[in-house]
């Protein structure tokens, strides 16, 4: 891959960008984290509903930056968001009773997949090559 190519990519990344990344992944984040302070004082439902957005909310921008730059990150962390949103709701509604893997299990696992997607940038590089 060339530099021009990569500078083109770089300056598509939403991740790079400030304002972007605060709207797409900033708020979605501290909406999570802040979720951990909020049982007992909101509804379990609507907690599982909150953390559920959240995952969509932050899978659809990857998805969407995937396809604008091509960050290899967001090809892979994209689908785990939006599996994690799914995957809590039903393991949060019990739609889907699966041993040993509750909505908690459900959720950090989601969170540290999409952590661990990093990796493959430090080993392959940050952009796919198209």
């Amino acid at each position: 891959m060339t530099d021009q190519q990569t500078a083109q990519q770089t300056a598509k990344d939403m991740v790079r960008q400030p304002l972007p990344f605060s709207l797409a992944w900033g708020i979605p984040i501290a909406i999570l984290v802040s979720m951990n302070f909020t049982r007992g004082v909101l509804p379990d439902a609507a907690i599982i509903l909150i953390i559920a957005g959240t995952f969509l909310w932050m899978g659809s921008a990857c998805v969407l930056n995937a396809r604008r730059c091509g960050r290899l990150h967001c090809f892979i962390s994209g689908p785990i968001f939006l599996i994690g949103a799914v995957g809590t709701l039903l393991t949060g509604f019990n739609v889907v009773t699966i041993p040993f893997l509750g909505v908690n299990e459900f959720i950090s696992g989601t969170v540290v997949l999409a952590l661990l997607t990093f990796v493959p940038e430090w080993i392959w590089g940050m952009y796919a090559r198209r």
